[in-house]
C-alpha cells in the first residue's frame, strides 16, 4: 500500500489498496481511466465507480489466478504414474476369486478338428494361440483364472494352487508358459491321432504336414514369448476398472 492507513476489515483493507493505487497515479493515467466514463457523474460518483470497478477486477484476477493453480494440481495427479501392487490387491479378500484355477482351466481348453485344421495349413502354435482365443472371446467362466492390466506390460496372472497349496494370483513365469505349451501340444497329438478323414491319402498327407508343423517349434523362447503376447493382448484391461468382488 502507498499510503500509512490502517485498517481492521480485510474487505476495506483490498479496497483501499486499489483506491491508493489510483490515487498516486499521473494525471495522465487518470485521465486514460476516467474518458470512458459518462461525463453526467460527478467526480466522487466516478471515483467510487471506478473503485468499485477496479477492485471487483482485482478481484476476479486473483479468482482467476487460485482457479489456475488448482486446475494446474488437478492435471498433475491425473498425469502422475501411482505405483499399483497389483499381486497384493488381486489376493486381498476384496480379490476376484475365479471357479476353477489356472491348471484345470488349462485341462478344460477345447481343442477341436478347426484347431487341427489351422495347424495343418500354418503350424502347431498358431493352433494354440487360436484355442486361446476362443475359449478366451467365448468363455462361460464368470472369472477366468487369469488376467493381465496395461499397467503392467506382458504380465499374465494366473490363479492357481501354490507350494503350500493354498490358491492364489501369481505372475506366470516362463517355466509355467512352457507347461502350458507341452500340455496343449500333447492334447494336440492326441486329437491328430484320432483324425481319421475319409481318404487315406489325405491322412498320411496330414500325418507328415504335421510332423513338420511340430519340427518348427523347436525355439522355445521365442514360442513361450509368442504365446504370452497373444494372452497379453486378449486379456489387457485397465487395473481401475477391474471387477473386484
Amino acid at each position: 500500500m502507498v499510503c500509512n492507513s490502517g485498517f481492521s476489515n480485510k474487505y476495506y483493507y483490498e479496497r483501499h489498496q486499489f483506491v491508493c493505487k489510483f490515487m498516486f497515479k499521473s494525471k495522465k493515467e487518470k485521465q486514460n481511466r476516467l474518458e470512458s466514463i459518462d461525463t453526467k457523474l460527478t467526480e466522487c460518483e466516478k471515483d467510487k465507480l471506478l473503485t468499485n470497478l477496479l477492485y471487483e477486477f482485482e478481484k476476479m484476477k486473483v479468482e482467476h489466478k487460485k482457479i489456475l493453480m488448482e486446475n494446474k494440481k488437478i492435471l498433475s495427479l491425473l498425469n502422475k504414474k501411482q505405483k499399483i501392487d497389483i499381486e497384493i490387491r488381486l489376493n486381498a479378500a476384496s480379490g476376484p476369486i475365479p471357479e476353477i484355477t489356472w491348471s484345470e482351466w488349462i485341462d478344460s481348453i477345447p481343442i477341436l478338428n478347426c484347431h487341427l485344421e489351422i495347424v495343418f495349413k500354418n503350424d502347431l502354435l498358431t493352433g494354440i494361440l487360436q484355442c486361446f482365443t476362443d475359449v478366451i472371446e467365448n468363455s462361460i467362466v464368470k472369472i477366468i483364472p487369469c488376467c493381465a492390466f496395461i499397467q503392467k506390460t506382458n504380465t499374465i496372472y494366473s490363479y492357481d494352487k501354490r507350494e503350500n497349496t493354498t490358491k492364489k494370483w501369481k505372475i506366470v513365469n516362463p517355466v509355467e508358459i512352457k507347461k502350458m505349451i507341452a500340455i496343449l501340444a500333447d492334447r494336440f497329438l492326441q486329437l491328430f491321432r484320432n483324425y481319421t478323414p475319409k481318404d487315406i491319402h489325405i491322412w498320411r498327407e496330414n500325418e507328415m504336414i504335421y510332423s513338420q508343423k511340430i519340427m518348427g517349434m523347436d525355439n522355445c523362447i521365442k514360442r513361450g514369448n509368442l504365446l504370452k503376447d497373444h494372452l497379453f493382448s486378449l486379456l489387457k484391461r485397465n487395473f481401475v476398472e477391474y471387477e473386484i468382488i
